[in-house]
């Protein structure tokens, strides 16, 4: 997992994998709540941890489709 600032915005990238997916999913976060460590770490904490039931959600419209941090269960590190 990486973090970056563009725009004013904090966003995460996450490898993600399941049913057949294995992909990177750019994260956008609105509210940090457990991810504060993370935050202030700039995303170095928790290389290569696994984030077990993230949670997000998708909004989309004719042009962009953006996903929206929301929780998450457990981190195994």
């Amino acid at each position: 997992m990486n973090m970056l600032k563009t725009n004013g915005q904090e966003i995460l990238f996450f490898n993600i994998q399941g049913d057949g997916l294995c992909a990177i999913i750019v994260l956008n976060v609105e509210q940090w709540g457990k991810l504060e460590e993370l935050r202030q770490m700039k995303g170095k904490t928790y290389r290569g941890a696994e984030f077990v039931r993230l949670k997000f959600d998708t909004q989309q419209d004719s042009t962009n489709v953006r996903f929206i941090y929301r929780d998450f269960v457990n981190i195994i590190d």
